[in-house]
């Protein structure tokens, strides 16, 4: 059966996931919540573009219904709730934790649930794989604390092993990529900030600083690609050396 990737996102690494797929002659088909986002990754690559808010439950099921051929999902969609409001622990309203986990938490889950039904339905196996961040099992509590974020994106342990574990006799594979930090839009602030681009430097040595989207993308379609057909329930951390700890401190 010839690979066909669902790709949640549309911009940073979801981008990264599309543009590589496509280049490589793989079929590819993307949601974003952009409509202009979505329209010009599609011009780019001449993957299939969609338009859906992926927090959105009857939206969510309606698409996964409308697809066919699909043989992996790449979920990337989500990112900061820093404009909601996380932050501190002690800092964060209901309503900006709330609309994090809708963000992040929320859109994993609608859209595994969505993957596993669609694999079902057409008892053809597959595989799902999510994105979360090395952040939220290496945290920096001074520079980088989202709790929200963190919160959200740690809860992918249990949907993965859930998941993989109770999917596996139908050959769905689910797995999860952990990104340090990365070379995208979400990082901006973090990119632009003199002290923090030292700090990460000093925290990824391998990469000397930001990783770039291409490799997070690598992990993501590698995961999707039959040399992983024996892995399930896994978390690969792509994060130059994040989770290690690195030269966390700021030199003397």
């Amino acid at each position: 059966m010839p690979k066909h990737i669902l790709v949640t996102g549309s911009s940073g690494i979801a981008a990264a996931v599309v543009q590589m797929a496509a280049r490589s002659g793989v079929m590819v088909t993307f949601i974003g919540i952009d409509a202009a986002e979505v329209a010009d990754l599609t011009n780019q690559t001449g993957a299939t573009g969609l338009v859906c808010d992926l927090r959105d439950e009857p939206a969510v099921e309606g698409l996964f219904k409308a697809l066919s051929g699909v043989t992996d999902v790449i979920h990337v969609a989500g990112g900061s709730g820093r404009s909601f409001g996380d932050g501190r622990l002690t800092d964060v309203t209901l309503d900006a934790w709330n609309k994090t986990f809708d963000l992040n938490l929320t859109t994993a889950f609608l859209v595994t649930r969505e993957a596993v039904r669609f694999f079902e339905r057409n008892d053809t196996g597959g595989s799902i794989t999510l994105t979360g961040t090395a952040l939220a099992f290496h945290p920096e509590p001074d520079r980088f604390a989202t709790a929200a974020y963190m919160a959200s994106k740690s809860a992918f342990v249990g949907l993965v092993n859930h998941a993989a574990s109770r999917y596996a006799e139908d050959g769905i594979r689910v797995n999860a990529v952990l990104p340090g930090l990365t070379r995208t839009p979400m990082s901006i602030r973090a990119q632009e900030n003199p002290e923090i681009s030292a700090f990460v430097k000093r925290r990824q040595p391998l990469t000397n600083g930001f990783v770039e989207a291409d490799a997070i993308a690598d992990a993501l379609l590698f995961f999707a690609s039959d040399a992983a057909a024996s892995i399930t329930g896994q978390q690969l951390a792509v994060d130059g050396g994040w989770s290690l700890g690195g030269l966390q401190h700021d030199p003397q």
